[in-house]
């Protein structure tokens, strides 16, 4: 596979295990891995052992989007003769089928794509659906385009872009929203892909991201971006 996968994490259980090895036995060549700051480190020595993860770290935590940022800079600075890179979360709710279809559609497409979840099962908390809705609907007012998912970290970048996403502004969550604002500013497609919706036993109580709090900031993000002097 000539896609680099991206995991930022902070603390992450040993799903973050499960995850790289289900990448390895798919053939995913180099996988990117971000400590952002991490308390606990057992995961991430026994991850050094793998001669195909390399792991970068952050001494504090500084956030989501700069962990991804510094991955980006990374890329740019050693792998850049693979096709993109491929961002996903560390604890399998993202299924690897999705992984790996994205992956070869950034492979035979080079754009900008992002695995989007439907919000349609009977397991997705109430308070998921109506943050991404309010999400949702406002960045279709703002910019025109519907977004299903603007939460997603399931996102497959190519390597015309990666510069650009060094750029834009913000270090912790609101950076991702900040990119498809971005995306939507200068008319770069943004192609969605519908992706299972994976919720998993315990995740609320260890997700660093509150989905309807957090969706109300991403909407005063939304406004800032919008309407930012250039």
């Amino acid at each position: 596979m000539k896609v680099i996968p991206i995991i930022p994490t902070l603390n992450p259980s040993v799903k973050l295990l499960e995850v790289v090895e289900l990448l390895e036995q798919n053939n995913y060549e180099k996988i990117l891995i971000v400590d952002d700051g991490s308390d606990k480190k057992e995961i991430f020595d026994k991850l050094k052992e793998k001669d195909n993860v390399i792991i970068l770290t952050h001494d504090v935590n500084k956030g989501k989007g700069c962990a991804l940022k510094t991955a980006y800079k990374y890329y740019l600075e050693n792998l850049k003769h693979y096709s993109g890179v491929i961002t996903l979360d560390d604890d399998l709710q993202h299924d690897i089928n999705d992984v790996l279809n994205i992956s070869k559609l950034l492979e035979d497409n080079n754009m900008f794509i992002i695995g989007t979840r439907l919000f349609n099962t009977e397991s997705t908390p109430v308070r998921n659906k109506l943050g991404n809705r309010i999400a949702s609907d406002l960045f279709k007012t703002l910019y025109g385009i519907k977004i299903k998912d603007t939460q997603t970290g399931l996102r497959a970048i190519p390597n015309y872009l990666i510069p650009k996403m060094i750029e834009i502004a913000g270090d912790r969550f609101e950076y991702e929203m900040n990119v498809l604002a971005e995306m939507a500013k200068c008319k770069e497609k943004i192609f969605q892909v519908d992706i299972q919706t994976v919720y998993l036993k315990n995740s609320n109580k260890t997700s660093h991201f509150k989905p309807f709090k957090d969706s109300i900031k991403v909407c005063g993000i939304l406004f800032k971006s919008k309407f930012k002097k250039k």
